[in-house]
């Protein structure tokens, strides 16, 4: 696991207890950057969820980092849920559509 955040199994989402893989920041650090695959997947649950559009435009702006190392295990499993779920490229995600 990385530092600068903890995970938590059971995640409180609206009074209810569900499974979650949630991760937490614990400190701010403005030179860390997420991966762009998870940036991509965060901006895809976004819009899926019909959030706010200048939340996601927000999202968007984010600056991130591509991850070098293409046979990353959540890399693989992330890519491969979006296309499941019809995102081809998902690089396409991460374009500023301002």
């Amino acid at each position: 696991m990385g530092f600068g955040y903890k995970r938590d199994d059971d995640f409180v989402v609206e009074g209810s207890t569900v499974t979650t893989s949630s991760y937490l920041g614990t400190s701010l650090d403005q030179a860390l950057r997420p991966f762009d695959w998870y940036l991509a997947t965060v901006i895809a649950g976004a819009e899926h969820h019909q959030l706010d559009a200048d939340h996601v435009a927000a999202l968007r702006s984010t600056l991130f980092v591509d991850d070098s190392n293409w046979d990353r295990k959540a890399r693989v499993a992330a890519i491969e849920a979006m296309r499941k779920h019809g995102i081809k490229d998902y690089r396409k995600l991460l374009e500023d559509r301002g």
